[in-house]
């Protein structure tokens, strides 16, 4: 089962799924909003995956919290739960990149309140976000009934520098090597705190009230 909130990001995976041959591993296609997966009962998926930040494309801890318990609740007993997230010190990086601090010296529209409360306004090139911590991530997904196995730095060293990085993949000796090194120590927690997404794997585990 695929869920998104875009009508047109739907189409698009319904579209690539049919050139792969593989729409038939697909139970359906379903517009709708990790915040209300009521369409779907509850112990329903042998996995969940809950990529591409969406999380963090929720600007309240109340909506993040609900968000999280509709995906814990449609995970079955002993399924894994892959969440992902916008790391708050990878994107502080990315705006002094961006040279936004410099177009507001003082900082208290788009600098300040990441800085301070992780959230980015969304003025500028993309929509807004909240940046978590990696001990936030963990606590965000601390409940009785997941136990939480690991935490990575998706990105790794290489966050931030993707021409760098493709130049690397270019050559098969160099690009074996950078992925050794990624392995080894994508789940640091300086790694994790650093990378441009963070990704938590978790597993549902049977709670009694």
């Amino acid at each position: 089962m695929l869920l998104d909130l875009v009508p047109e990001n739907l189409e698009f995976a319904g579209s690539r799924l049919k050139r792969l041959g593989l729409m038939g591993r697909i139970r359906g296609l379903v517009e709708g909003s990790i915040e209300d997966l009521s369409a779907f009962p509850s112990e329903s998926f042998d996995a969940v995956l809950c990529l591409g930040a969406p999380l963090s494309h929720l600007m309240s801890s109340h909506e993040r919290k609900r968000a999280v318990s509709e995906l814990v609740r449609v995970a079955k007993v002993d399924a894994p739960i892959f969440v992902s997230v916008i790391n708050k010190f990878s994107a502080l990086i990315y705006e002094l990149r961006g040279k936004y601090l410099l177009a507001e010296p003082d900082g208290t529209e788009l600098f300040r309140p990441l800085l301070e409360e992780g959230d980015h306004t969304g003025k500028y090139l993309f929509t807004d976000f909240h940046g978590f911590l990696p001990e936030e991530l963990r606590e965000t997904l601390s409940r009785p009934d997941v136990e939480i196995l690991e935490m990575v730095g998706l990105e790794g060293l290489g966050a931030h520098h993707p021409d760098e990085v493709n130049k690397l993949a270019r050559d098969r000796k160099l690009w074996r090597l950078w992925l050794e090194a990624h392995y080894k120590i994508c789940t640091h927690p300086s790694v994790v705190g650093t990378s441009e997404h963070a990704l938590l794997v978790g597993r549902k585990i049977a709670h009694s009230p």
